[in-house]
């Protein structure tokens, strides 16, 4: 049975109905998805705690990270689970989560004076890239996961502190870096 276009019609309602729900500054309690694929297991209930949501839909910043949660995370990890990638979907999405955790805190509180302090929040992010980081994918796959661990070190920009660091310069490298594997898979 092709129950793809089934699939793809509640992935679209999943994802107007989580638009609507940020629109109107609700968050939800959904249980974990029993089901490792598709866009519904990369949903938003995937956030370090729910509770930390609460209230914080109406930053601008949550607003950008939140939309590109959506328009490019949820779908590569979409597609690492199409290709059967190992948990890598799952991960990269933890991660970026991780990420929209911090950015979260950094909207509701003023940059600590020791970055150690931060190094508790950012442990949602580095556990899962250690673990990407540690995967072992087939032969046909192993330029994706290079490609993917180079671009993995722009998570980090969170840490970036201006004057001195901006995030967009940081980020531009990781990319470059990464693009060199993305290259040879299309070879």
């Amino acid at each position: 049975k092709n129950l793809e276009p089934l699939r793809e019609l509640l992935d679209a309602v999943v994802s107007r109905l989580e638009a609507l729900e940020s629109h109107c500054g609700l968050t939800t309690n959904l249980p974990k998805s029993s089901s490792s694929h598709g866009a519904s297991s990369h949903g938003m209930q995937k956030t370090p705690s729910v509770k930390h949501l609460t209230g914080a839909g109406d930053t601008p910043s949550l607003k950008a990270y939140d939309k590109f949660m959506h328009t490019a995370v949820y779908k590569l990890a979409d597609t690492c689970d199409d290709l059967d990638i190992g948990d890598l979907g799952k991960l990269l999405t933890e991660a970026f989560s991780g990420i929209r955790y911090v950015v979260l805190l950094a909207s509701k509180s003023k940059l600590p004076d020791d970055m150690m302090d931060l190094q508790p929040h950012l442990n949602p992010i580095t556990e899962p890239v250690g673990q990407i980081r540690n995967l072992r994918v087939s032969r046909d796959f192993d330029f994706h996961l290079k490609a993917i661990n180079e671009m993995l070190g722009c998570v980090s920009w969170v840490t970036c502190r201006a004057p001195t660091q901006l995030p967009a310069p940081f980020v531009k490298e990781c990319i470059g870096a990464s693009d060199f594997w993305s290259n040879r898979i299309r070879k």
